[in-house]
């Protein structure tokens, strides 16, 4: 179970998991987006949760907890 929501700790478990944690890095070229993380497959690339980089380090902590 992971308690903390650090970044470097929230990929760790992320790819222990199958999964890989996208940050938001360039806000300049799509101001649709939001400015959180998204989750991918990793093995197949396709986007598991956060279509829009809307989810905070706490929704990632509480979707890794429930997969």
């Amino acid at each position: 179970m992971i308690t903390t929501t650090k970044d470097v700790n929230l990929r760790l478990a992320a790819q222990r998991r199958g999964f890989l944690l996208m940050k938001r890095r360039d806000k300049k070229y799509a101001p649709g987006l939001g400015d959180g993380y998204m989750i991918l497959d990793s093995y197949s690339g396709n986007i598991v949760a956060g279509h829009k980089y809307e989810l905070s380090p706490e929704d990632v902590r509480d979707f890794l907890n429930e997969h």
